[in-house]
């Protein structure tokens, strides 16, 4: 992107990319929107990946033993299982934080080159409105929704 960026890499027309989107409720049907720059195809790729880092943190927690007994049970968990719990709850931690770092990434660096293609098109992808994953605010909303684990006061 640096490269297309600083025209060290210069192609001879504006590719257009078409994406469903993810998130954004259609009316009818998820369309094809054509998305005319470079920049949507890398804002897509990113959020497809940040999706998955989520995704995939559930699939694990999802894997998880139960933790409250049945009624009448007496919680019982074996050493085994402890270890097993305690290492997929990190894994699962350490991967939404990814998506969260990803996702902030994506509002503070990608989101801001498309600001230009939006305004200049009226808000549109062709006769659809731009889906609500092309804002900053869905990323910004996206990545604080994993608490940042590095800080104390979390």
């Amino acid at each position: 992107m640096a490269a297309l960026d600083s025209d060290r890499l210069i192609h001879k027309t504006d590719p257009s990319f078409q994406w469903r989107s993810p998130l954004t409720q259609y009316t009818v049907s998820t369309p094809l929107l054509p998305l005319p720059s470079i920049h949507f195809e890398h804002l897509f790729v990113l959020l497809t990946y940040t999706l998955a880092l989520s995704n995939y943190a559930a699939a694990l927690l999802a894997s998880l033993p139960p933790f409250e007994p049945k009624q009448g049970e007496r919680a019982h968990m074996t050493t085994e299982d402890e270890k097993r719990t305690t290492t997929i709850l990190a894994r699962s931690v350490e991967l939404l934080c990814q998506a969260a770092g990803v996702a902030d990434w994506m509002a503070e660096n990608t989101v801001s080159s498309l600001d230009p293609i939006r305004s200049s098109s009226g808000g549109r992808a062709g006769k659809y409105r731009w889906p609500i994953e092309a804002g900053p605010e869905f990323f910004r909303g996206l990545s604080s929704y994993v608490p940042d684990m590095t800080r104390a006061d979390d």
